[in-house]
């Protein structure tokens, strides 16, 4: 057995001993650094959350955490800027993903530091572009953070027109997060209109060939 996957083992034994602590500090030293990432943002240790996630390769992750849910919106500047880790890979995301968030975390930033409201209106609008695409890969992780930004700067305004982008484009789930959302923040239920069915692309006809169909006898 290797040095990271005993301390991977422990770390599972730790977990099932509710000593969630030493396991992610387990999972820290075997490479795991998403697992140990997400271990500490549920237990609110945002600053060890943020590092695990950088060494995981997702800095954007970790930058919201400080600057969303830490409100240390200059360490999550200094995260971003520092130099890419390449002790861990982030599998599975779009290339443009990692820029738009950078671009959230960003705004988050500013609103945090007293910034006008209307800061956030950029970079939702690119959101909502990206979003009503239907041809872009699913993205629920910006449309969160789009919405949260946009409650942080109270502007309501924004948020819907986030879910309404995401809605538009066909994305699983819009609409009732979108009445969720809602009816938890604004106490209000809303209506949301039929849409019209997706159009299937039209199919260019074969060419018509001079030679007979094979037959099999």
């Amino acid at each position: 057995m290797s040095r990271e996957e005993a301390y991977e083992q422990a770390a599972v034994w730790y977990r099932r001993a509710d000593c969630e602590l030493d396991a992610a500090r387990c999972y820290r030293l075997a490479g795991a650094y998403r697992r140990a990432a997400e271990i500490y943002q549920a237990l609110g240790h945002y600053a060890e959350a943020a590092e695990s996630f950088a060494d995981a390769g997702l800095p954007e992750l970790g930058a919201w955490l400080l600057a969303h849910l830490a409100g240390q919106p200059a360490q999550a500047r200094a995260l971003l800027a520092a130099p890419a880790r390449e002790t861990g890979a982030a599998a599975g995301q779009e290339p443009d993903a990692p820029s738009t968030r950078r671009s959230l975390v960003l705004a988050r930033c500013e609103i945090a530091e007293g910034a006008a409201p209307d800061v956030i209106r950029p970079v939702i609008a690119d959101v909502c572009t990206a979003l009503a695409d239907q041809g872009a890969r699913p993205d629920q992780v910006t449309e969160e953070w789009a919405v949260a930004l946009s409650v942080a700067a109270a502007r309501y305004d924004q948020a819907a027109l986030v879910f309404a982008a995401a809605v538009r484009g066909g994305r699983y789930g819009a609409g009732q997060r979108w009445k969720a959302w809602a009816s938890d923040v604004l106490q209000a239920e809303i209506i949301l209109p039929p849409l019209p069915a997706r159009t299937a692309p039209a199919r260019t006809a074969p060419a018509e060939t001079t030679t007979a169909p094979t037959t099999v006898a």
